[in-house]
């Protein structure tokens, strides 16, 4: 294998895991009327994917190298340093009980600044909630500028690698292409690895949902939203899902 595909490789590996490249990546979002709540969250990578991370292990960066070379592929002091810089954010638990998985929950104040400051940009980020009229409504939006906004704002998310090779640099591939891409540089089971992949999102409200876009109701107060990890990694349109409860 040349050195510059063994890079490139690297890369991708490193973009994959920081951008929940998983069979699986579960949270569960409660929100009451004020537009507080909490989030518990669990990602799954994929057995081919962790046996490739390991091999690969000297191509990336120094700070990633020892943890993956013991197996262990979630970064969890890096995780709890971005956590502990957002005042509106309190990590409650996290752990990686497998190498390949982690798990967590953190409680929030105000949602719109669950996973970005909202404040300091003054720009929606990925997590918006209003009221109107006695309605609640959330709203999640998935786009190249909430994604930069979300980068910018979580160091151990962003970096040249993930720059080069996460959904900013690939919006204007095709899922065709970028399946292509991943294929070529991790194999084939890593096409059929991301087409499986989705990204599970239980949004549960202090209240009753009265319409939902995008997700399957699943109770008076619950909301389910799949979402394809290919549409997150490309990200060549916007992605908007939304709930009203009161």
């Amino acid at each position: 294998m040349k050195k510059k595909n063994k890079t490139a490789i690297a890369a991708v590996l490193i973009i994959m895991i920081t951008l929940m490249s998983s069979c699986a990546m579960k949270q569960e979002v409660f929100v009451d009327k004020n537009g507080a709540g909490s989030v518990d969250f669990e990602i799954n990578l994929a057995s081919y994917f962790t046996e490739v991370a390991v091999q690969l292990s000297d191509l990336v960066p120094s700070g990633n190298q020892d943890t993956i070379k013991e197996g262990q592929f979630f970064n969890l002091k890096k995780i709890e340093d971005d956590f502990a810089k957002r005042s509106s954010v309190t990590l409650t638990s996290l752990e990686s009980p497998r190498p390949e998985s982690l798990k967590g929950t953190f409680t929030f104040s105000d949602i719109n600044d669950a996973v970005t400051d909202a404040g300091k940009t003054k720009n929606p980020g990925i997590f918006t909630f209003a009221s109107d009229s006695g309605v609640s409504i959330l709203t999640v939006s998935l786009n190249c500028d909430t994604i930069e906004q979300l980068l910018n704002e979580n160091p151990s998310l962003n970096n040249p690698l993930m720059e080069n090779f996460g959904p900013l640099a690939n919006k204007d591939l095709s899922e065709t292409d970028y399946l292509d891409m991943m294929e070529y540089m991790l194999g084939e089971e890593s096409r059929q690895g991301i087409i499986d992949s989705v990204v599970d999102i239980t949004v549960r409200v202090k209240g009753k949902v009265i319409s939902q876009t995008g997700g399957e109701k699943l109770s008076s107060d619950s909301v389910r939203f799949r979402i394809p990890l290919i549409k997150i990694l490309v990200l060549n349109k916007p992605l908007n899902y939304e709930v009203k409860f009161k």
